[in-house]
């Protein structure tokens, strides 16, 4: 797109000093893993193009920065390719008008609880104003295929491309089963698989989660992460190269865990806590505040 970009080491690591340029090149680029966050990155850019940029994924991403522009008065244009692929438009040069928005809460933070209050013996939840969006929801429709006890009562309707969707949800004690999740799944709910892969591990039957390569590319190698916290807490965990299976049904015994300095994996080690038998140590802690700052508290306030 005409930015010049310098790093250390061959331009692969930090820091990172950028150039830019006005205007930059419009482009059209397929992207090699499905990431919102790289297909933001190049939208956004696209703002300040010299005509139309695109971005083409193999499985449509989250689409918070979709409705985002949209809301803002920025024509967003998507196209449906074959085998489920999708295509992303922008003009450069279009102007971003101001709004007054309300921020949803994060449906990745409120899954910790949706999976704490499904797996706990004796437990009802409400979480209020978490964002539902169809392109982030897919940890609730997962964990209600799962056989949890989800309800949901809408507070804002706009599920047209345009501003975000929230609900209040309340999650009450479940008796879960296992579940078949292939690579659109992982897409959909990327960030939420640890904490899915817990519930799976106290579910009846055995849970496949097929193609979760995406993981290993985290804050840590998530595949490897969750599988030996859990592993260590008596869970059932085979890895194969980017495909897990998780056979549940057993018992959870108190262990000692490492976060790896992953904020999801933290909060997971800390939700499967609740329900282990014994006392769950979990190393490096201070990551979950990458994301939720309060979490500990949250966690002794539902504890109590």
């Amino acid at each position: 797109m005409g930015a010049e970009i310098h790093a250390r080491l061959n331009d692969s690591l930090p820091p990172v000093t950028v150039h830019g340029r006005t205007p930059l090149r419009a482009i059209d680029v397929t992207t090699p893993v499905p990431s919102a966050q790289v297909k933001s990155a190049i939208l956004l850019a696209g703002l300040r193009g010299d005509g139309r940029t695109t971005v083409r994924e193999s499985v449509a991403t989250r689409d918070h920065t979709e409705r985002m522009l949209r809301a803002r008065g920025v024509p967003v244009e998507r196209t449906d390719l074959a085998d489920g692929a999708v295509a992303w438009t922008v003009e450069g040069g279009i102007s971003v008008q101001a709004v007054t928005e309300r921020v949803p809460g994060d449906v990745s933070a409120a899954a910790f609880w949706l999976v704490a209050g499904a797996i706990h013996p004796d437990a009802e939840l409400v979480l209020h104003d978490v964002g539902v969006n169809p392109t982030r929801r897919a940890v609730i429709d997962i964990l209600r295929a799962m056989g949890a006890d989800i309800g949901e009562r809408r507070s804002v309707a706009t599920d047209d491309g345009v501003g975000e969707p929230l609900a209040d949800l309340v999650v009450r004690s479940s008796s879960l089963r296992a579940i078949e999740l292939g690579p659109a799944d992982v897409a959909a709910a990327i960030d939420e698989i640890p904490v899915l892969c817990l519930a799976a591990a106290t579910a009846t039957g055995t849970t496949v989660i097929r193609g979760a390569g995406e993981l290993r590319h985290k804050e840590s190698d998530r595949i490897a992460g969750v599988a030996a916290g859990l592993r260590a807490l008596g869970a059932r965990i085979e890895v194969d190269g980017d495909d897990l299976r998780i056979t549940g049904g057993g018992v959870l015994n108190g262990a000692e865990t490492d976060s790896l300095d992953d904020h999801r994996l933290a909060m997971t080690f800390a939700i499967a806590g609740l329900v282990a038998r014994g006392v769950t140590t979990i190393g490096r802690p201070g990551s979950a505040a990458v994301s939720y700052p309060g979490f500990f508290d949250d966690l002794e306030r539902v504890r109590a």
